[in-house]
């Protein structure tokens, strides 16, 4: 859902979960509102943009604010703004994992300008990318930032396992790509027979 684009609204992450379970997504409207929208009022077509718009078009030589940098209902701008949200609003759901544990949004990123200085330095995403920090440790600051896949971004989590090799450090689901074994197989060689990384690497499997 994120990424997609449902009438004027544009959605930027998840929200929490009525008690009921229904799913619910924090939108931008095309006018820069930002609102919670409910998921199958998106799908369904009942809900289209904020309510502020849907007063407005009754009036249509009344038209919504302009926004200078004209990227309101872009991807980009929807990837900063949510940034900005996770790092900033201890209301928001993945605020603990962000903001809570220290990670900020540089300066240069924030205020009057702050998206346009944010847009130069990252430019356009590409098809299937979301943004991405290099150094897990660090906030969103330039030369920290990158767009990249969901594959990507899981191999740079903070959890992953680093195994050296041949003078080689990568996690574990690449050395899985590059030797093609299991990344299960290497984890139980390594943990539950007590392989070396060399062994857990090199031996082939049975069978094969």
């Amino acid at each position: 859902m994120i990424g997609t684009t449902w009438g004027h609204w544009l959605v930027l992450e998840e929200s929490e979960r009525d008690r009921h379970g229904n799913r619910k997504w924090r939108c931008r409207c095309a006018c820069g509102a930002v609102s919670v929208v409910y998921q199958n009022a998106l799908r369904g077509g009942k809900s289209t943009q904020c309510d502020l718009c849907g007063r407005k078009q009754s009036a249509p030589k009344r038209a919504a604010a302009s926004v200078t940098h004209g990227r309101s209902g872009t991807l980009e701008y929807g990837v900063w703004d949510s940034m900005l949200h996770r790092c900033n609003n201890p209301k928001a759901s993945d605020y603990a994992r962000y903001g809570g544990r220290g990670i900020r949004v540089c300066g240069e990123w924030t205020g009057d300008g702050g998206f346009e200085r944010f847009f130069a330095h990252v430019g356009l995403a590409p098809t299937g990318t979301t943004i991405d920090r290099i150094d897990n440790e660090r906030g969103y600051e330039p030369g920290n930032v990158r767009w990249s896949t969901s594959k990507e971004q899981a191999r740079n989590r903070r959890n992953n396992r680093l195994l050296e090799f041949n003078g080689r450090e990568m996690c574990l689901e690449a050395w899985s790509e590059e030797t093609g074994l299991p990344g299960a197989t290497i984890r139980k060689r390594l943990d539950n027979y007590g392989f070396s990384i060399e062994e857990a690497l090199t031996r082939p499997l049975k069978g094969s």
